[in-house]
C-alpha cells in the first residue's frame, strides 16, 4: 500500500497498518511508548481510535530518562495529554547512576527494561513504539558508515517477538511529515527533544548533515534478502540444534558441517545467544575463528564462545552457559516475575527470597541427597536456585523444595530473550 506522504492519516489507514500483526485478542489491551514528540503523539491519538474500534484499551508508558534537568516536567506534560486523548497514563523513571559513556545505548536498554517490565506487570502483550520510515533511513544510512552486510542494511523489522510481549512498529514504512501532519490535523501538541540534534550523537550528526538518506528500493532489497537467510537459518537450526529445557543445546556436527560458511557462522552465533543470554551475538573476528576450529575435528574439544562452554562428545557439541558473569543474588519481589540472566523467567509468591545460580555447593547439596537426576555439573550449577535466611530454598527445575513441600510458590521457565528460531523479519510498509 503506498500512502501519500503529507496527508493526514486516517484511522482506516492505520486500522489497515495494524492488520499485518493480527491476530490480537477479542478486546486487545496494547501499550504505545510515547515520548511527546509530534510522531508519538500521533500514534497514541491512532491507537486510542483504533483500540476504540477493536473494544480494547491504551495504555501510555512515558519514560523519563532523567538526564536533563526538565525531563521530568516534560514528561508530566506528555502524560498529561495522553490523557486528554482518554488514555491511561503513566511515567517510569530510570533511576540509579548514568553512565559516563555509551549514554545512548544504556538509555535505550533502559528505556525497554522499563517498557517490558510495566507491560508485564498490567499484562499487555502488545507494546506500539512510534519508529517511521525517516528513522528507518536514518538507521540504514548510519549502518553503511559502519559498513554493515545485508541483513544489517534491511534496517528495523516492524515486528520483534520478545519473552513477554511483542513490539510493533506499524508507523515504520510512514514518513514523518505525514505523522506531524496527522497530529497537526488532530490538533494535538508536541515536545522536540533537543537530544535529537545533539552532534554529540551520531543520529543527530546526521540529521544536521542533511544528507539523503539510502533509498527505500534498497532497503526493500535488502529486507527481501534477510527474510530468506533467516528462513533458511530456521530451517538450519531446527536439523542441527535441539535446546533442553535445562537451558543448555545439543549441536549435530555431521549436520552443521553440510552447511556452507555463512550458514554455519549463523547457527552458531544464534545458539550462543540462546544458550548465553547475551544481548548481543560473538564478535564476527571471535565467531570465525570458533568456527575454524570447530570444522577441524582434531584440534578442537572445548572452548568457549559467547558467554557459552561448547565441548565435544564424539559428533556431538554440548553447549551450556558458561560459569561466569552470572547474575550475583538478589532478593525477589514476591508475585512478581522478572527475567533472569537473559534466559529464564523467575518468580516466588515467598517473602524474603533471593535467587542465584545454584553452584558448586548447591550442586553437592541436590547431588547428595539424589536430586541431580544425571544432569551434568557444568548445567546444573547454572541453574536459577531460589534461597533464604535458612539456606537452599528451591531449584524448580528439579521440583525440588527444602522440606519436600512448597515447591509450587517457586517457579523458574527457560524463556530467553533469543529464542532459537524467532519471529522472522517484518518489512517495512513503503
Amino acid at each position: 500500500m503506498r500512502l501519500d506522504s503529507t496527508a493526514p492519516l486516517t484511522d482506516d489507514a492505520f486500522d489497515d497498518l495494524m492488520t499485518r500483526f493480527a491476530p490480537f485478542e477479542a478486546r486487545p489491551a496494547i501499550a504505545v511508548a510515547v515520548s511527546g514528540g509530534g510522531d508519538s503523539m500521533a500514534l497514541a491519538a491512532l491507537a486510542s481510535a483504533w483500540a476504540d474500534w477493536h473494544r480494547g484499551s491504551v495504555h501510555a508508558f512515558i519514560v523519563d530518562h532523567g538526564l536533563r534537568p526538565e525531563s521530568a516536567e516534560e514528561a508530566a506534560t506528555v502524560a498529561g495529554r495522553c490523557r486528554a486523548l482518554g488514555l491511561k497514563s503513566d511515567i517510569l523513571v530510570w533511576t540509579g547512576d548514568k553512565p559516563t559513556s555509551g549514554i545512548q545505548m544504556a538509555a535505550r536498554l533502559a528505556r525497554y527494561r522499563l517498557l517490558t517490565e510495566a507491560c508485564r506487570d498490567a499484562g499487555i502483550l502488545h507494546l506500539l513504539v512510534a519508529h517511521h520510515a525517516d528513522d528507518q533511513g536514518e538507521t540504514v544510512a548510519m549502518r553503511i558508515q559502519r559498513d554493515s552486510n545485508s541483513p544489517g542494511l534491511a534496517g528495523m523489522s516492524a515486528l520483534l517477538e520478545w519473552p513477554d510481549l511483542r513490539l510493533l512498529r506499524p508507523l515504520l514504512g510512514i514518513p514523518k511529515s505525514r505523522l506531524l501532519a496527522t497530529a497537526k490535523a488532530r490538533g494535538l501538541c508536541w515536545v522536540e527533544d533537543p537530544s535529537n540534534l545533539d552532534p554529540a550523537f551520531a543520529r543527530g550528526r546526521l540529521r544536521r548533515s542533511r544528507a539523503p538518506l539510502p533509498d527505500v528500493a534498497v532497503i526493500a532489497r535488502h529486507q527481501r534478502q534477510r527474510q530468506a537467510e533467516e528462513i533458511q537459518r530456521a530451517v538450519d537450526l531446527a536439523a542441527a540444534v535441539a535446546v533442553s529445557p535445562a537451558g543448555d543445546a545439543v549441536l549435530d556436527l555431521n549436520v552443521w558441517r553440510s552447511f556452507d560458511d555463512e550458514r554455519r557462522q549463523a547457527v552458531v552465533a544464534r545458539a550462543a545467544m540462546t544458550v548465553g543470554g547475551h544481548i548481543f551475538g560473538p564478535r564476527r573476528t571471535a565467531l570465525l575463528g570458533f568456527c575454524d576450529r570447530l570444522d577441524n575435528e582434531a584440534a578442537f574439544s572445548r572452548a568457549t564462545l559467547g558467554r557459552c562452554l561448547w565441548r565435544r562428545k564424539g559428533a556431538k557439541l554440548l553447549i551450556c552457559r558458561e560459569n561466569r558473569g552470572l547474575p550475583v543474588p538478589h532478593v525477589l519481589a514476591p508475585g512478581k516475575a522478572e527475567g533472569w540472566d537473559g534466559r529464564w523467567d523467575v518468580s516466588t509468591i515467598a517473602d524474603g527470597v533471593s535467587v542465584a545460580p545454584l553452584g558448586a555447593d548447591g550442586y553437592r547439596q541436590l547431588d547428595d541427597a539424589g536430586v541431580i537426576q544425571g544432569l551434568p555439573r557444568e548445567i546444573a550449577a547454572v541453574l536459577p536456585a531460589f534461597s533464604d535466611l535458612e539456606g537452599l530454598a528451591a531449584v524448580p527445575y528439579f521440583q525440588w523444595a527444602r522440606g519436600g513441600v512448597g515447591s509450587g510458590r517457586f517457579t523458574a521457565t527457560f524463556a530467553p530473550q533469543h529464542p532459537l528460531a524467532p519471529a522472522g523479519f517484518l518489512p517495512s510498509l513503503a
